[in-house]
Order: structure tokens, then C-alpha cells, then sequence
């Protein structure tokens, strides 16, 4: 339709370049592959198709936009209304409209068939390039590869079908007018003159002592500046041969005696260093699932921390986790395995979430008013005792001896238990679990859990 009336206004113009907005309705498959089709029923050839960098910004087509939306809005301040396309039109052709910018109304449009051929990765291509043999050239960024080479089937269609006829609003091309720039030479001369006339405006005294560059505005200041006698004076320029003679001057100085040192020429290809050549856009990052033993040991973690009352910081689970070990005594994770902060932080957050949106029932209440209770007394039972519970990374040693299921524990992990909290193991290595499965029971038994029932 826009090349119709192009070709039929400019009947020279015979090429077309689109730069397009990058959104869907331009970007899709339907879009380019009638490109060629479009190209044969209007005498004009596509010959590229760019659409809008996808993280540069705003395009042209917006900045456009944003101008005919303040004068729709400057329209609208006068007390007329837009609801429908015909006062759209209205109020863009309104006091003379825009430069650059012609409007036509479009009646509905019908549906085609859809037998559209589909491009693969269309949303990660940028430019395209159509040929004269029926193949669109695709990149994801201007000049960079060989491309890809996209056969187009030939669309079912008849000449002619589907090509709309109405009329643009009158309008031309928007013009842009270069101004000539100026050289240095006359931007200097231009520059001292206007000083001149400036200085001699303005009535300024100036120094008569030679080489002085002071002026003033007043006679009175004048005359106090030539009795202090304090001229400003700019050095004068020394010319090449002063600086040679000054130069070779001080190279008798400092180099008497001195044998001058010559060094090997260094290869500049050896510090190169040859960059690879890749995409700079951004890598779509892949959802992240948590194993059935991750969740099962951070869910102990957080239900530890319920239960006590001393929520585990988040930075401080990740290092736990790497020191895990399993009731066979082996480490629990990989380093694979291992979780950041950010995602522990993550999910004790939504474990917290499901926490508050469950009703509190008469058990919570109840077991809510006796820690408010007996708060002082527990204090002061912890300061003289062992306080409940004794927890070993993500075991809990008193509810495991409740259970009696300590012995489930492998013979190194009970070591790993009794050496990390300090405990009197055998002098000797032994090779059975009683002796550390006593020790744990007997600091166990020390508890104020095991007291106070």
C-alpha cells in the first residue's frame, strides 16, 4: 500500500530500505515472507529489512510516535474528542499537521489463509536481506557472519490478492539542511575580531610596559598598576633552534661519560592477544530445580530454626552445606550441589510465606502463651545447663535419642559428632559404635529436655 502510492508519486524510485520497530506485529514470519510478493505487485524491490536493535532503546518509529501523541494531546486540550480511527486522522492532520508524517484510514482488513510459512529463531534474527532467487539472507547483527540462508516457498495467492487501495493524506518527504561548517582559520579570525570590537566597546586600558597583558577599565587602576610596578608577562616562545641548542645543552650535562644502551626491537605480534569473536546479548538464564535432598536439607534447617526460635542466617547455611555429611558418615552434597545465598534467601522467604498463610490453631496459641511464660525461667536454666535442643548440623541429637535412632548413624559420622563437640573419645581407635553412641546418650541425658520430662 505505501509503496504503491511511493512508486506511483516518485516513479524513479525503484529500491526500498525498511528500518522497522521491533515489535511483534512487524517482526513475524507473515511479515517477510510477502516482502518479495509485495516487491513484484508494486514495482518497488525490498531489498532489507532491519527491524530495531532489541536492547538499544527506543527506535525511530517510537521518537516518531511520542511527536504525534503530544500533538493528538495538544488537540485534545482545545475540547475535541478521539474515540475512533476518523478522528485520529482528525486530529493528526489537525493545524497543518506533521512534517514527514502522512495518515491514512484503513476499513477492516478480512482474514487470509493461514498458510504462512514460519521462520525458526525469528525473534533472535535482526536484519534480513532478500535476493532475487527466493532466499531471504537472515543475521542476528548487522555484518556479523556469514548468515543464514532461508529458502521462501511460493505463496498460494494470485497477483494482486490482498493489496489495498486507499488514499494517503497529502503530504513529502521530511527535508534536512546541513550547516556549512566553518575552518579553523576563520573561526580564529572571527573569534579575535569580535575581541577587538568588544575591547574598543567597552573602552579598556591597557599596559603600555612591553610584553604586559594586563587591561583595565578604569584610568585610576591603570595608573595604580604602572606604580606597583607589577607587570604580567607572558614567556616568550623559544624557537626550534633554542630548543635544540637548550636540549643538546643538556645532554653534555647529564650524559658525559655515559655509553648510550641499545635494546633488541620487541615482536609486537607476540603481545597480541587474539580475542574470540562472540554474541554480546544477553544469555536467557534457565529456571533452576532443587534436588529432593537439597529440599530435604534445607527444610530441616528452616524447621530448626521454627522450633528454637533462632532463625539460621542464610549466608551461614551455604558453608554448613558444604561440610554436610550423610548418616553414613560421607559428604551429603557435590560441590555441583551446592546452593548460593541468594537461593537459600529465596526459599526460607517462601517456606516464611506458606508459615503466615496457615490460621494458627489452639495448639500454637496455647504453646505461645507458655514460652511467654516460662521465657525467664528458661533463661535461667540455659545459663547453668546444657539448653534444648543440641543440634549437630542438620541433626537433632535429642529428638534422635528420644526415637533411638542414633545407632542408624555409620561409625564415622559418630566420630565426626563426638570430636566436634568435644567429647572424650577412646584413646584408642575402635571399631564399634557403643562407645560414642554412650557418649552422645550421656550428653543427651544433660539436657534440660531430658530434666524436665
Amino acid at each position: 500500500m505505501f509503496l504503491a502510492t511511493l512508486k506511483q508519486e516518485y516513479p524513479e524510485i525503484n529500491k526500498a530500505y525498511f528500518r522497522q520497530d521491533n515489535a511483534g506485529c512487524y517482526h513475524s514470519s507473515r511479515t517477510l515472507t510477502k516482502c518479495q510478493e509485495i516487491s513484484a505487485n508494486t514495482g518497488v524491490k525490498i531489498v532489507r529489512v532491519d527491524f530495531s536493535d532489541p536492547q538499544g532503546g527506543k527506535g525511530a518509529a517510537d521518537r516518531l510516535a511520542a511527536s504525534c501523541k503530544s500533538h493528538i494531546r495538544a488537540f485534545i486540550n482545545e475540547g475535541h474528542d478521539v474515540c475512533t480511527a476518523s478522528d485520529l486522522k482528525e486530529a493528526l492532520l489537525s493545524h497543518g499537521g506533521l512534517e514527514g508524517v502522512r495518515v491514512v484510514s484503513l476499513d477492516t482488513i478480512e482474514e487470509t489463509p493461514d498458510d504462512v510459512q514460519t521462520i525458526t529463531g525469528i525473534t533472535k534474527l535482526n536484519n534480513f536481506e532478500f535476493s532475487s532467487v527466493g532466499s531471504i539472507s537472515c543475521w542476528r547483527a548487522y555484518s556479523v557472519g556469514q548468515g543464514k540462508v532461508i529458502k521462501i516457498e511460493k505463496s498460494s495467492s494470485g497477483p494482486g490478492q490482498g493489496i489495498l487501495q486507499p488514499s494517503f493524506s497529502a503530504g513529502d518527504f521530511r527535508s534536512y539542511k546541513s550547516t556549512p561548517h566553518k575552518s579553523s582559520g576563520e573561526e580564529n579570525v572571527s573569534e579575535e575580531t569580535a575581541s577587538i570590537e568588544r575591547g574598543q566597546a567597552a573602552g579598556v586600558y591597557s599596559c603600555p610596559q612591553d610584553g604586559c597583558t594586563r587591561v583595565f577599565q578604569r584610568l585610576s587602576a591603570l595608573e595604580k598598576h604602572l606604580s606597583l610596578e607589577k607587570c604580567t608577562r607572558v614567556p616568550e616562545k623559544n624557537s626550534l633552534m633554542d630548543l635544540a641548542k637548550i636540549g643538546y645543552k643538556s645532554y653534555l650535562v647529564e650524559g658525559v661519560g655515559k655509553l648510550p644502551s641499545l635494546q633488541a626491537p620487541v615482536r609486537q605480534e607476540d603481545s597480541r592477544v587474539s580475542l574470540k569473536e562472540g554474541w554480546a546479548l544477553r544469555v536467557v538464564r534457565k529456571a533452576y530445580r532443587f534436588s529432593e535432598k537439597q529440599k530435604s536439607y534445607l527444610l530441616s534447617k528452616f524447621r530448626i530454626g521454627q522450633t528454637t526460635g533462632h532463625k539460621l542466617d542464610a549466608e551461614v547455611v551455604p558453608r554448613e552445606m558444604r561440610r554436610a555429611r550423610g548418616t553414613d558418615g560421607a559428604r551429603l552434597f557435590q560441590s555441583s550441589e551446592f546452593l548460593t545465598t541468594t537461593q537459600i534467601t529465596s526459599f526460607f522467604s517462601r517456606q516464611s510465606a506458606l508459615v503466615r498463610q496457615r490460621d494458627p490453631d489452639e495448639a500454637d496459641i496455647r504453646a505461645a502463651q507458655e514460652e511467654s511464660n516460662f521465657s525467664e525461667a528458661k533463661e535461667t536454666v540455659a545459663s547453668i545447663q546444657l539448653d534444648h535442643p543440641l543440634i549437630y548440623d542438620q541433626y537433632d541429637l535429642c529428638e534422635m535419642a528420644l526415637n533411638d535412632s542414633l545407632k542408624i548413624l555409620k561409625l564415622p559420622m559418630l566420630q565426626h559428632m563426638c570430636e566436634d563437640l568435644g567429647l572424650e573419645i577412646p584413646s584408642k581407635p575402635t571399631r564399634k559404635k557403643a562407645p560414642y553412641l554412650a557418649l552422645l546418650k550421656e550428653i543427651v541425658s544433660k539436657c534440660t529436655c531430658q530434666k524436665s520430662s
